[in-house]
């Protein structure tokens, strides 16, 4: 009698233990949502303070990219709330209109514009901000496969 009282209770408690597992497992997890665009300010200040302190650039052309990447951030915040409130078909339709306006962007031709730098400037800014973006060789066009 007290065995079949035992194996209950162990079974009763394994399972209200299990049960508890699953629930834990399927609360949410607060992780900190990191913010890219101040990851990139960052990594952006220190590399043109190094190209102004080799006289690449100014002090005041340093600001003027400061600025027009943290306008480029204000706009495409202002696009996610605009794009956030629509329907998935309003947005697959917003979204396929704006690849037709704007294909691609163009770093350099951004720097020149948006900074006023020169071209030779914004090439060497544009090699040192994006260095992911450098070519392994001067030579690096793909050969045909025989």
């Amino acid at each position: 009698m007290h065995l079949k009282k035992i194996c209950r209770s162990i079974l009763l408690g394994l399972l209200c233990f299990s049960f508890a597992g699953v629930a834990l497992a399927g609360a949410p997890q607060t992780v900190p949502q990191q913010d890219y665009f101040k990851t990139f300010m960052q990594h952006t200040e220190e590399t043109l303070k190094v190209l102004v302190a080799q006289g690449t650039i100014t002090n005041q052309q340093k600001g003027k990219i400061i600025a027009m990447y943290k306008k480029k951030d204000a706009e495409r915040r202002a696009e996610y709330k605009k794009t956030k409130k629509m329907t998935p078909a309003e947005r697959e339709a917003y979204s396929k209109n704006k690849l037709k306006i704007t294909r691609t962007h163009n770093t350099v031709s951004d720097l020149i514009t948006g900074a006023g730098l020169s071209e030779a400037q914004a090439k060497i800014v544009a090699k040192e901000l994006y260095p992911q973006h450098r070519s392994t060789s001067t030579n690096s066009a793909k050969k045909p496969v025989q």
